[in-house]
Formats: structure tokens, sequence, C-alpha cells
């Protein structure tokens, strides 16, 4: 009997241990994926402020996309 119950909790503790372990995993993923999404973002702003400023500069904005690709 007390070598089942100990089985039992060694068996519980490393599920719990195990699904901590995924949501963890799972947590990470979906805050690095936001991040990259984050990050991406700054730079499509960054992108879109500085050919405004060149227009406002008087560059053409096909100049600008000839340029850039």
């Amino acid at each position: 009997m007390l070598q089942h119950c100990a089985t039992y909790r060694m068996r519980h503790y490393f599920q719990k241990w195990h699904h901590q372990k995924e949501c963890y995993n799972i947590a990470d993923l979906v805050n690095t994926e936001g991040k990259v999404v984050m990050r991406r973002n700054e730079y499509m702003r960054n992108a879109k402020a500085m050919k405004e400023y060149l227009v406002n500069a008087g560059y053409a904005p096909e100049a600008i996309d000839d340029y850039v690709k």
C-alpha cells in the first residue's frame, strides 16, 4: 500500500512538472512571436517615417521605391 501511494505521488509530481514545462514552452513561444511582431511593426513605422521625411524633403516617391528595390 505504501509503495502504491509513493508511486502515485511520484507519477503525479512528474505529470504536473511535465504540464508546467509545456505551459512554459508555449508561453515562451507566444512571447517570442509577440516580440518579433512588435519589432516588425517598429521597423515598418520607422520605414514609413523615413519615406515621409524624404518625400517632404523633395524626393519623388517612385525614386525612393526604385532606390530601395
